[in-house]
């Protein structure tokens, strides 16, 4: 249960990453707000919270990789129940909370001077 505190703030720094991307898109364009609630839904269904995802690990094992909220629900899974955790999650999960926090941040830094001004 103590890993769910250092879980916790990776994710908050991968959701300050999203967070930021999120910004700077609605402020250039204005429908990118109303899109973004169903692609955080996607987003959502496809990462294995509503379904047993051991019956398409196998199969489609691409998809569930290249979702990072899957990725952070199996550390969830595994900190508070337990069992097997498969390496290639320890690895991406901070490869993507990485990548999204520099790419958000510097994404949002470079737009910086054009915030309010429109």
């Amino acid at each position: 249960m103590l890993l769910v505190v250092p879980l916790f703030v990776v994710q908050t720094c991968f959701n300050s990453g999203v967070a930021c991307i999120a910004a700077r898109a609605t402020n250039h364009v204005a429908d990118v707000q109303q899109v973004l609630p169903f692609i955080f839904r996607l987003g959502f269904y496809a990462s294995g919270v509503l379904f047993n995802v051991e019956a398409y690990v196998e199969t489609h094992r691409w998809m569930f990789d290249l979702n990072p909220m899957y990725c952070f629900i199996t550390l969830y899974r595994w900190a508070v129940f337990g069992g097997d955790l498969d390496s290639w999650i320890l690895v991406s999960t901070p490869l993507w909370t990485v990548g999204i926090v520099l790419v958000g941040f510097l994404w949002f830094r470079r737009g910086e001077d054009q915030y309010g001004r429109d």
